[in-house]
C-alpha cells in the first residue's frame, strides 16, 4: 500500500490532468479490489490507470468469459442503479449497465461477498475496462 501526502490524492480528485505534487495510489474498481496509481509530473497527474487485479474473478454468467459480460437487464432484469448493494445468488457473475455515463467507460456490476457479512451482493460502478459488453 502506498501513501501520498498530496491533498488531491482522493477518489474524487485523482484523475489524469488534475493538479498534484507527488504520485498517488488509491483503492479502485468494483469492490475496491484494484489499485489506481496516478503518476505526477510535479504539476499534474499524467496517467491514473486502475488495472484489473488478479484477485478479481468476475465472469460472464453465460459463457464463463472474464473479459465480457451481458447487459444487466438480461442478467438481473434491471439497471446498475437499481442493482447496487442488492442481494445476488452467483458469486462473480458480472454485467454491464445501460445507464448513461459522463465518460466512455460503462457502468457494470459484479456479484461478490460483502466482507462485513459474507453475504453475496451486487457491487456496481465503473467497469474500469475490466470487462466489456459481450457481442
Amino acid at each position: 500500500m502506498c501513501v501520498s501526502s498530496d491533498a488531491n490524492c482522493t477518489t474524487a480528485l485523482a484523475k489524469t490532468g488534475a493538479a498534484c505534487t507527488v504520485n498517488c495510489c488509491l483503492s479502485c474498481g468494483l469492490g475496491a479490489l484494484g489499485t489506481k496509481t496516478c503518476a505526477c509530473d510535479g504539476t499534474m497527474y499524467t496517467a491514473c490507470p486502475c488495472p484489473r487485479p488478479a484477485t478479481y474473478l468476475g465472469k460472464n454468467p453465460t459463457t464463463g468469459d472474464a473479459a465480457t459480460a451481458p447487459n444487466c437487464n438480461e442478467t438481473a432484469g434491471t439497471t446498475t442503479v437499481l442493482l447496487k448493494n442488492t442481494a445476488c445468488t452467483t458469486e462473480w457473475n458480472q454485467c454491464i449497465g445501460t445507464d448513461s455515463v459522463a465518460g466512455s467507460t460503462p457502468l457494470g456490476c459484479v456479484c461478490m461477498k460483502d466482507p462485513a457479512t459474507t453475504m453475496l451482493k451486487w457491487y456496481c460502478g465503473s467497469t474500469n475496462k475490466w470487462f466489456a459488453l459481450a457481442p
